[in-house]
């Protein structure tokens, strides 16, 4: 998959999750109390770029 423009490649909810480690339902009530709708799908560079801004970026994590 080639990355977009802006370097954020498309990602799914679960892998956006990881990135803060936290489970998928509660990035959904952060997204929410954000006021963050997504579309169905990968999550597009324009709205990542937004989770990033508004949550800030995800903590630097060591891999397992």
């Amino acid at each position: 998959m080639k990355p977009e423009p802006t370097g954020f490649p498309p990602k799914t909810r679960k892998q956006i999750a990881e990135e803060y480690g936290i489970s998928r339902k509660t990035l959904y009530r952060w997204l929410n109390k954000a006021g963050i709708v997504l579309a169905p799908g990968l999550v597009k560079h324009e709205d990542l770029k937004l989770i990033y801004e508004v949550l800030g970026p995800p903590p630097l994590r060591k891999p397992a």
